[in-house]
C-alpha cells in the first residue's frame, strides 16, 4: 500500500469502529445497517490484499539461484563430458563441438543463455541414454540435472512473476479503496446528516473519524524539522 491508502485505511477503520459501537442509534435505517456491514467486508478485503501485496517480493533469492545455478552447471558439465568423449570414440564432429563445454561458458551472457545451454546439453544427451551407462553416466544423473534446469527457470522467471502478482494487488486496492468510498461519499455521509440533531455526539464523532490523516507526510516533516 502507498503512505496514503494506509492513511486512508486508518480512517476507514476509525469510521467503522465509531458505526459499530453506536449501531442502536441508527439500528432502525435499514440501508444504513447493511451499508456498515458492506464497509466491514470491504476493510477487511483491503487488509487481505495488503497482506499479500506485502508478501511478494521482487528482488532477493541471489544466494538460493547462485546455488542452483551451480547444480545446473555441475550436472550439465559432468554429462557434456561423457556425451564428449562419445563423440570423440565416434568421431563425430559436430557433436564433439556442441560437447565442448567449460564451466565459464554458463556465466556469459544472460541468465536464459545458462538455461538454454544446459537444456540443449540434456536434450542431445538422452538420445544417448543407454551408451552414457557405459561413460559413467545414469538415470539419476539425468533426474538431478532436470530438476536443476527446472528450479533454475522458476528463479529466472519469479521476478516477473512477482511483478504480475504485485501490479494485481496494486489494481484490487485500488478498486477496493473505490468501493469504499462510495460507500462513504455517496451514501453514509449523507445518511448521517439524519443523526446531526438527534444524535449529535455520534455525527460529529463520524465526522471526526472522517478526516484522513497522512501519518507518513506529517512524520517525514518532523523528522526534517
Amino acid at each position: 500500500m502507498t503512505d496514503y491508502q494506509e492513511s486512508k485505511l486508518d480512517m476507514l477503520q476509525r469510521v467503522l469502529e465509531i458505526l459499530s459501537n453506536n449501531l442502536k442509534i441508527y439500528a432502525h435505517v435499514k440501508r444504513m445497517v447493511d451499508l456498515v456491514e458492506t464497509l466491514n467486508r470491504v476493510l477487511t478485503s483491503i487488509r487481505e490484499t495488503a497482506q499479500q501485496q506485502a508478501k511478494v517480493s521482487i528482488g532477493g533469492y541471489s544466494a538460493e539461484k547462485q546455488k542452483t545455478l551451480e547444480e545446473v552447471i555441475a550436472g550439465s558439465v559432468k554429462i557434456a563430458n561423457a556425451m564428449y568423449v562419445i563423440a570423440f570414440d565416434k568421431n563425430d564432429k559436430v557433436l564433439l563441438s556442441s560437447m565442448s563445454i567449460n564451466k565459464s561458458m554458463f556465466y556469459h551472457g544472460h541468465a536464459n543463455d545458462a538455461l538454454t545451454l544446459a537444456t540443449n546439453i540434456i536434450t542431445e544427451a538422452k538420445k544417448y541414454t543407454s551408451e552414457l551407462r557405459e561413460y559413467g553416466i545414469e538415470d539419476n544423473d539425468f533426474i538431478q540435472l532436470d530438476e536443476a534446469i527446472s528450479n533454475y527457470k522458476n528463479f529466472i522467471n519469479r521476478p516477473q512473476i512477482a511483478k504480475e502478482e504485485r501490479a494485481l494487488h496494486t489494481k484490487n486496492l485500488k478498486e477496493l479503496f473505490s468501493e469504499a468510498d462510495s460507500i462513504l461519499y455517496d451514501q453514509l455521509d449523507k445518511l448521517i446528516v439524519l443523526f446531526k440533531t438527534t444524535s449529535p455526539d455520534f455525527y460529529f464523532s463520524y465526522k471526526t473519524a472522517r478526516n484522513i490523516i497522512n501519518y507518513a507526510k506529517r512524520n517525514r516533516k518532523e523528522e526534517e524539522e
